[in-house]
């Protein structure tokens, strides 16, 4: 049963004049789970709707809620042609993920400090 999510799939699809494999090779997803979201079979992960956003220059907003552009950088010329040529391998998922948790590290390391000063601070006003 389609949703929003997926007759804006289908319309993004065929507005950049893609087959759904030839859209789902460059997502890295094989062509059986792209017509379960393009049918409404499926919900897209998190993960997923990120590609679509880098890949083809998505606007999620339109992608998921059916409203604004459906670019992100919206242009007539962006829907006549190409969608951008770069995008993540397959291969460069991997150490992006570990770059991604590392930060995810530093952040909750700093959060930490910022309690452990706050708490500091808070003790010596009672000084």
């Amino acid at each position: 049963m389609q949703n929003i999510f997926s007759q804006q799939l289908a319309k993004a699809i065929k507005a950049m004049k893609y087959s759904q494999v030839e859209f789902a090779s460059k997502l890295g997803i094989d062509k059986s789970k792209m017509s379960r979201l393009v049918n409404g079979n499926s919900e897209p992960e998190l993960e997923l709707l990120q590609k679509m956003k880098h890949i083809f220059d998505l606007n999620l907003n339109w992608l998921i809620c059916g409203s604004g552009q459906m670019k992100d950088s919206y242009t007539e010329k962006n829907i006549i042609n190409e969608p951008k040529a770069h995008y993540f391998a397959a291969s460069d998922v991997e150490p992006l993920k570990k770059t991604i948790a590392v930060q995810e590290k530093l952040i909750s390391i700093q959060e930490k400090n910022i309690e452990r000063l706050e708490s500091e601070l808070k003790s010596l006003r009672k000084e």
